[in-house]
């Protein structure tokens, strides 16, 4: 896919025009569009279909607790659509991005390195949470898990359960091994011979603005 051809200064772009695109549109009907056309480009990406879907999970049990806590009538739909185009416009960087490209990137917006390393284990906490779901997932199903919708409600409180306590040990596993290979607030990785050029930043200028105008005239004509 193209998506794979692009570098790690090219996916940060990529990642933040979609941003500025949910940001600079508003309307029900204008973060519907930006979802459907950011899960397309999801769903297209490399990888098994089940498995990039695990990445909705945890954010479709808060909007579901989200409509049963403040009732389908009352329930503010545009900001229900904003953030499902959010959490796929994330989905595609994150699935997309290696850890080591993450940690390029932040390198090279210069961000400070405690702020490079809280979003580092932001990022290793998401990646975890898509395995550690998907593994849990499919021993509570070889257990006879998830087949009555009677016992599916005991099933998802096992699943959440299970996760966050693979989570929570994965997470001190890797904080060990990093300290005891001499980690000290930095990561020693190659730099990747990528820089902002006046092409790079015209293209990602006209894919914002050329989105917006087409979702804009195309809304405002129907």
């Amino acid at each position: 896919m193209l998506l794979n051809k692009l570098t790690v200064l090219d996916k940060g772009l990529f990642f933040l025009s979609n941003i500025l695109i949910i940001a600079l549109n508003r309307g029900i009907q204008s973060y519907a569009a930006i979802f459907v056309f950011f899960f397309l480009i999801f769903i297209s990406m490399g990888g098994a279909f089940k498995k990039k879907l695990l990445f909705f999970f945890p954010g479709m049990i808060f909007f579901l607790i989200t409509f049963l806590a403040s009732g389908i009538k009352s329930v503010d739909y545009e900001l229900l659509f904003r953030a499902a185009a959010s959490l796929t416009a994330t989905g595609i960087f994150i699935i997309d991005t290696s850890f080591k490209e993450l940690c390029l990137l932040l390198k090279k917006l210069r961000i400070p390195d405690f702020l490079r390393e809280i979003m580092i284990y932001m990022f290793k906490f998401a990646t975890l949470m898509l395995k550690n779901s998907r593994e849990v997932k499919i021993a509570i199903e070889n257990r006879g898990g998830f087949r009555t919708i009677r016992n599916s409600h005991r099933d998802t409180t096992l699943l959440f359960k299970g996760v966050f306590q693979k989570i929570y040990k994965d997470m001190e596993n890797f904080n060990s091994a990093m300290y005891s290979r001499g980690y000290s607030g930095d990561f020693p990785l190659y730099p990747e011979n990528s820089s902002l050029t006046l092409k790079k930043s015209v293209i990602f200028i006209g894919y914002v603005s050329l989105f917006t105008l087409i979702l804009r005239s195309t809304l405002c004509s129907s």
